[in-house]
């Protein structure tokens, strides 16, 4: 070890350090402090083929070298530290040197980690972050952030972004979005078309964040790095196919949902999946392989439609068959197999079955290999079938021409089906008109709550409150359509998702089925509140004293739970204040509403002058009123029948009813 006075211009800086620009105000302040005070502390370096480099002290280099052209005769030297240092020694020192910077930016302390790899790629992150005192993670992000293009980290460096904004552009490395970008280039004269790799993605990103101190878009997100993620997510929403449903997916082209099940296709997992954050709790996941989003696109829309498709089919090819059934059964053909699906045995009369166990019962402890345990035509057999004996001995058993077993049935169930002709096909199809036609529920759906576009109705929302709809289902040509849904259902809706729906194109033959269902039940609801009106007015008529019975259907009345626009007690009092023909004039507040505690005193002060035989019946039809049913008379329930019995009256409904 030896300290050198040397020439400051003639030493070298250190090869391994990343900095190139220099404060003047901090030379100018570091040359003025070893005027007045010295010089606090050597630099270091050493001698490396002939020439002296630093390993640190740079600023101090540049500060003697202003103090040479000040006054060359006074400070024509700087002492160095020479020692023996190694070319790995020569790199730490030049980070540490940038660590104690205070003006040290992030982005070149990851250009010094970056140098220093790249001479000694034998290093390891671990090592490097001990000597720097950091952790792994930080040395790691670093070298990441390096791995931008050029232009992004010029973007740093012009302070557009901050370093740790930068990160997060990194999800691009690598991708290409699909079409091109169309800009006007003065100097080719016209617009050129600019492809959407990483770099053109980054930057789309980038102007999406707002300007420092003079930035006035109202759509600008903050110069952070959630407003980073925010721009992230709408530069990938812009560009690339959704994999999920929901707000933050908006579509790119009017119907760009999703519409498969990602679970199933294994997106989830697929390494062409990127995720984007629209909040820092929310996470999207998008595809970037455009070809095969729309392969699992048309996949899922394939497959919901065969279901629709395949019911529609057999729809019409099954009045075809009918058809042609009818024709050979002219013919004098007939077909006794039942059809696949239904147990054969199960049309075997019940008397059939019995005798036919009880031929067979003898021979169960002597032959349990007897055949007819096992055969589908047992009760039609007459008990006369061939048996024969095959082997002898242990190996003996009883076999017979005529059994049937399921594999059998099944080869003589599909040789009795009826092939329907062609001509007679083409004809059930012309017939069959709109049950023909198949349609995406998805692409008549309008609004956010999914309604149908106007000339559409969805059979199975209205099926229950429509007169007559099997109609539509079985015999209607004209309105009807087999319709599937392609949009994916919730996860606890998945067995529904390629639903077979129905709809109707003929609102008007639906409003009037609508209408006639509702009179139907409105008449009906109206038959029940008149004879319950009747029965409850005779036992008011009859009633002279509260009597057990009658006692008791007031207790019931006041132990029932009622939902009314008014409360409970406000209700009764207007109840009473209505039958009494008592006025609310004067029963007033000054927001001339009804004040009820006033109301109830005239309605209280005006029981003394009713006599008690009508009081008595008064509070009997009080009691009824508030067990009768309050609501739609469409809907209509009789709920006074047990208090009515207990007085001894019945309802007299019409038959029917």
């Amino acid at each position: 070890m030896a300290i050198e006075q040397l020439d400051p211009e003639k030493v070298k800086d250190n090869p391994y350090q990343p900095r190139t620009g220099y404060s003047p105000s901090k030379v100018a302040e570091i040359a003025s402090s070893i005027e007045q005070n010295g010089l606090l502390a050597t630099p270091l370096g050493r001698r490396h083929n002939g020439d002296v480099e630093l390993a640190f002290g740079h600023v101090r280099k540049r500060a003697f070298i202003k103090l040479k052209k000040k006054n060359p005769k006074k400070r024509p030297t700087m002492p160095v530290d020479i020692r023996e240092i190694t070319d790995r020694e020569m790199a730490v020192f030049a980070l540490e040197e940038n660590l104690k910077r205070s003006d040290i930016t992030p982005i070149d302390l990851a250009r010094s980690v970056t140098r220093y790899f790249e001479v000694f790629p034998d290093a390891t992150e671990t090592d490097l972050a001990k000597k720097l005192s950091m952790t792994q993670g930080n040395v790691s992000n670093m070298k990441r952030v390096m791995r931008l293009p050029t232009e992004i980290l010029g973007k740093i460096d012009e302070g557009r972004i901050i370093f740790t904004m930068a990160r997060g552009l990194l999800v691009f490395e690598g991708l290409k979005a699909p079409g091109k970008d169309s800009r006007y280039s003065k100097k080719q004269g016209g617009y050129v078309d600019i492809p959407k790799d990483a770099k053109w993605l980054m930057l789309d990103a980038i102007k999406r964040i707002a300007v420092l101190g003079k930035d006035e878009r109202y759509d600008a997100l903050p110069r952070s790095v959630d407003g980073m993620q925010k721009a992230i997510h709408k530069t990938v929403g812009h560009n690339f196919r959704p994999l999920g449903t929901g707000t933050n997916y908006p579509p790119r082209y009017g119907t760009d949902d999703i519409l498969f099940d990602i679970d199933k296709t294994g997106c989830k997992s697929c390494e062409s999946a990127i995720k984007t954050h629209p909040t820092k709790s929310q996470v999207c996941l998008w595809c970037t392989k455009e070809k095969c989003w729309e392969k699992h696109q048309k996949t899922h829309k394939d497959r919901a439609a065969a279901a629709a498709k395949k019911q529609m089919e057999d729809d019409i090819l099954a009045k075809a068959a009918a058809a042609e059934t009818e024709r050979q059964a002219a013919k004098g053909i007939s077909q006794e197999i039942p059809p696949a699906g239904e147990d054969i045995v199960a049309h075997i009369p019940e008397e059939e079955r019995e005798k036919a166990r009880e031929r067979i019962k003898s021979l169960k402890k002597t032959h349990p290999d007897y055949p007819c345990l096992t055969c589908l035509s047992v009760g039609h057999c007459d008990g006369t079938g061939v048996y024969a004996v095959s082997g002898v001995g242990e190996s003996e058993v009883l076999a017979c021409k005529d059994h049937m077993g399921k594999a059998d049935a099944k080869k003589v169930r599909e040789k009795a089906i009826l092939k329907v002709p062609p001509e007679l096909e083409q004809l059930a199809r012309e017939k069959a008109g709109s049950r023909a036609e198949v349609l995406d529920l998805n692409e008549l759906r309008v609004g956010s709550y999914g309604g149908l576009k106007q000339g559409y109705v969805l059979l199975d929302d209205v099926m229950k409150i429509m007169e007559a709809p099997e109609e539509c289902l079985e015999t209607c040509a004209k309105g009807f359509h087999y319709a599937f849904d392609s949009r994916p259902r919730q996860s606890w809706e998945r067995e529904k998702e390629n639903k077979v729906c129905h709809v109707c194109t003929d609102p008007k033959c639906v409003a009037r089925k609508k209408a006639a269902y509702t009179r139907a039940l409105h008449a009906a609801g109206m038959t029940k509140k008149k004879a319950e009106a009747v029965a409850i007015k005779e036992a008011v008529t009859s009633t002279t004293t509260l009597d057990r019975p009658r006692l008791k259907v007031i207790i019931a009345a006041l132990t029932i739970e009622r939902h009314y626009y008014y409360s409970d007690d406000e209700n009764a009092i207007k109840w009473f204040a209505d039958r009494l023909k008592v006025s609310k004039k004067d029963a007033g507040n000054q927001f001339n509403q009804t004040d009820w505690g006033k109301l109830r005193e005239k309605v209280l002060k005006h029981l003394d002058s009713v006599p008690e035989e009508e009081l008595t019946k008064l509070v009997l039809q009080f009691a009824f009123s508030r067990l009768t049913y309050g609501g739609d008379v469409k809907e209509y329930k009789i709920k006074t029948t047990e208090a009515l019995n207990w007085l001894g009256i019945g309802i007299s409904l019409p038959k029917g009813d």
